[in-house]
């Protein structure tokens, strides 16, 4: 795992829905390195192999319910939003340095 790619973030569950279970069904997920059960519940993954997204639906899966209300629901895309740039960042050819996109003026010479 790559630190670069590496994240850790609290999955934004129901309280009641936190458990050994759910911990259990999300180290299965292919990218994840630690579950922790604290205040909440955190997990530490590679977003270059999953995303906040996969996460969720495998805790749904697993029959957990995710938080309710409109932050809850703006965190998670938000988090989805970031795992998606880092997953990007990471798969890019050249590094994501705007002073020299030889990228950009390579397509601009062959048109």
């Amino acid at each position: 795992m790559s630190e670069a790619t590496r994240v850790s973030r609290p999955l934004l569950v129901a309280a009641e829905a936190v458990s050994d279970r759910l911990r259990a069904a999300l180290e299965g997920v292919e990218g994840v390195e630690a579950v922790r059960i604290g205040a909440g519940l955190e997990v530490t993954y590679d977003a270059a192999r999953v995303d906040y997204p996969t996460l969720m639906a495998a805790a749904e899966a697993a029959g957990a319910a995710a938080a309710r209300g409109w932050l809850a629901r703006l965190r998670r895309a938000w988090y989805g939003y970031l795992d998606g740039n880092l997953r990007a960042n990471a798969r890019a050819k050249a590094g994501p340095c705007c002073s020299n996109p030889t990228e950009i003026l390579a397509q601009r010479r062959r048109r």
